[in-house]
């Protein structure tokens, strides 16, 4: 009992970890990556002139902005001057703040106005030393530089820097960014130009003039002016997919490579988790893991949809739903985990179709319009809720149950990233304080630590396997030894000691043979003396097979010319004695085998056809088929019907009980060398292959 409430504190600190990461990392961004300071600045620009009274006329404006001085280091720009509804005019200094704080609508302008040093002037005398301090960031064009990142825009823009087009992203409806940028204004719309998505983040380099000799003390002639013209999709919700950065280039390109390399790294690590896991499942064949599985295929979602919208898409409220839904996936493997019935209540199954409620109204959320957003994303949060609520309460009820602790983790990893995706998600300019990162780099982590917990325990299990594997074939093979010498013991008990009394037996059968004048006992011994003479030979046979061990016997290279040639010099004369012709054609042919037991079956098999075959002509041949080396033995006797020769014990005489062992024997010397030893009798030509392996 007292390990169950040790594990369920366990889960409830990796409850509180996660959730501490998911209030001190946002905070630990802010502070790392301050919001630059803005402030009103009113200024005065002429608009026209008077002819009557000869002189210009003067606006006096007020434009939000931001100095140049407060954005050496790495800073979030959020005051900006927004014109709704409205393409304003990149040639105009006349900005105005009047809108400023409104929150994006469908279309519109949005204009940064960065301001240069303030508190030096050429007429000073101190102009070098005045600049001293900014050396690091001024060019060898006399221009001070720094780099300002836009992340992707919802969901089409046109951006200018001064009056200079640097990028487009999708198109703007009737808007042609080419003529905008000229004089005639009328000029700027097309009315074939349909609305098209396209985002994508993108680096400006902004300048600032710091020559004495066109140095201006307007603020905003003397400044730089950032203008971006959007327009969303009819009804789609706008804005930033992040906060846009400003700073040395060197640092702001550094954290957006950083993050892109994060989401990246996340992306690969959670797609070999994913494949772990399938060879985990595979190989336990079991299902407790897939919720790990689910898991795994949560992060890449979630991590690859947020690369997405990092980079250029045409689809970006596509990419924005997979990402919200990629929670739902992570709701869906936490139900998974739960008990199947609780109370006969199907726990798991309600709390699965819960989450893909869950999946299809944070997709819905993203990709409606505007107008239903606010009552999908209530929807969402409640039915999120709700299944965190269940999961938290029976992953301890689980636990307490004795469910492995391991397996119940990510649980509360996944309960910490629902809420905060849900109540508290916002951008992060560094991904490497990201809550939601940082979280399922955890949950990676722990089903990575059961995988490799699961190879181990299984390796453990395989090496004692093997270990009582390896000691059980010694066990046998200790076991075999014994059978065969035992079985040695046998055959020399049954060609030894057995041929003794059959000797006796052949000694009173000649006696008798000498006193008996009776012609049919003489018959009858003539058969009984055939019948010993038959055990005779079976039983020298086998005394042969128990002395020579050709199953022992190991294979060589071996010459079955020389070996076919040998068989026929010491067997010729017996064949003439009997009225036959022996012929041999061997080819020269190397074949792999035991010499001995080779020679052996051959002799028996030119002897069988000698004493029984019936024949006037014997042909033996050799040659090479493929990788196989063929021997021959041929007859043009009687043949051998349709037993089965092979058997033990087979006679080819149906008039006769014996043992025939010599073509059992024989077939199994030849398949001891890996080889084959079959007949074909065609055309009154009884022919015995031997097929054995080429060296």
């Amino acid at each position: 009992m007292k390990k169950k409430y040790l594990l369920t504190l366990i889960f409830a600190a990796v409850l509180l970890l996660g959730t501490s990461l998911s209030i001190l990392m946002p905070l630990a961004d802010c502070r790392e990556i301050g919001i630059a300071p803005s402030q009103n600045t009113e200024y005065e620009v002429q608009v026209g002139y008077d002819m009557k009274k000869q002189a210009p006329i003067i606006e006096s404006c007020t434009a939000t902005t931001v100095k140049v001085t407060d954005l050496l280091r790495v800073s979030r720009l959020t005051a900006y001057n927004y014109y709704p509804d409205e393409y304003s005019e990149i040639t105009s200094n006349a900005i105005s703040n009047e809108h400023n704080g409104e929150e994006l609508g469908t279309k519109g302008t949005v204009r940064y106005v960065i301001t240069n040093i303030e508190g030096i002037s050429p007429a000073d005398g101190n102009w070098a030393e005045e600049l001293a301090s900014y050396s690091e960031y001024i060019g060898d064009d006399e221009k001070l530089h720094l780099t300002m990142y836009l992340p992707p825009l919802l969901s089409a823009c046109n951006v200018f820097v001064n009056v200079q087009h640097r990028a487009s992203m999708g198109t703007l409806t009737g808007f042609d960014s080419v003529r905008y940028a000229t004089t005639d204004q009328a000029l700027a719309y097309d009315e074939t130009v349909a609305h098209s998505d396209g985002m994508e983040g993108v680096f400006l380099d902004i300048s600032l003039n710091v020559s004495s000799r066109i140095w201006n003390d307007n603020p905003i002639q003397n400044g730089c002016v950032i203008t971006i013209h959007y327009e969303a999709e009819d009804g789609k919700q706008t804005g930033f997919i992040g906060t846009p950065i400003i700073g040395p280039d060197r640092e702001v390109r550094a954290i957006v490579g950083r993050n892109n390399n994060f989401r990246l790294i996340t992306v690969l690590l959670s797609l070999i988790t994913f494949f772990i896991f399938v060879l985990v499942c595979v190989l336990k064949r079991a299902t407790e893991f897939v919720p790990q599985l689910v898991f795994a295929v949560s992060v890449m979602v979630g991590a690859y949809s947020s690369m997405a919208l990092s980079g250029a898409t045409d689809m970006p409220y596509v990419w924005l739903g997979v990402r919200s839904g990629a929670v739902g996936l992570f709701l869906f493997g936490v139900a998974l985990t739960l008990p199947k019935f609780f109370a006969k209540i199907p726990v798991r199954y309600i709390t699965a179709a819960l989450s893909l409620v869950y999946t299809a109204l944070a997709f819905s959320s993203q990709v409606a319009n505007t107008a239903n957003t606010g009552a999908i994303t209530l929807a969402y949060r409640i039915v999120g809720s709700v299944i965190c609520i269940i999961v938290l309460g029976f992953s301890v009820l689980e636990i307490m149950r004795g469910r492995r602790l391991d397996l119940l983790a990510n649980n509360a990893l996944s309960v910490v990233l629902s809420v905060y995706a849900m109540f508290f998600f916002r951008e992060s300019i560094n991904m490497l304080e990201s809550p939601m990162m940082w979280l399922s780099l955890m949950m990676l982590g722990v089903i990575l630590v059961i995988g490799f917990r699961e190879f181990i325990v299984s390796e453990r299990r395989n090496r004692q396997l093997t270990l009582n594997l390896s000691a059980e074939v010694k066990l046998q093979t200790k076991n075999m030894q014994g059978m065969i010498d035992e079985r040695e013991r046998i055959l020399q008990f049954v060609s030894h000691d057995m041929k003794k009394p059959l000797l006796s037996a052949h000694t009173y059968i000649a006696a008798l043979r000498q006193r008996e004048k009776d012609e049919e006992n003489k018959k009858i011994i003539d058969i009984v003396e055939g019948k010993v003479n038959y055990l005779r030979e079976n039983l020298s046979a086998v005394a042969d097979y128990a002395r020579r061990k050709y199953v022992a016997e190991n294979p060589v290279n071996i010459s079955v010319d020389e070996i076919l040639g040998a068989v026929y010099s010491e067997l010729a004369p017996d064949a003439e004695a009997n009225g036959i012709v022996m012929e041999c054609s061997a080819k020269h042919t190397v074949a792999f085998a035991k010499p001995d037991a080779l020679k052996s079956v051959l002799q028996n098999l030119v002897m069988n056809a000698i004493e029984h075959a019936e024949c006037d002509r014997i042909w033996l041949d050799s040659y090479r088929k493929f990788d196989k080396c063929i021997i021959t033995v041929a007859d043009n006797g009687k043949g051998l019907g349709d037993k089965d020769v092979f058997r033990p014990y087979c006679s080819g005489n149906d008039g006769e009980e014996n043992m025939g062992l010599g073509l059992y024997i024989c077939k199994n010397h030849i398949e001891a060398m890996s080889g084959a030893l079959t007949y074909e009798y065609r055309d009154r030509r009884l022919t015995f292959i031997i097929s054995l392996p080429t060296a």
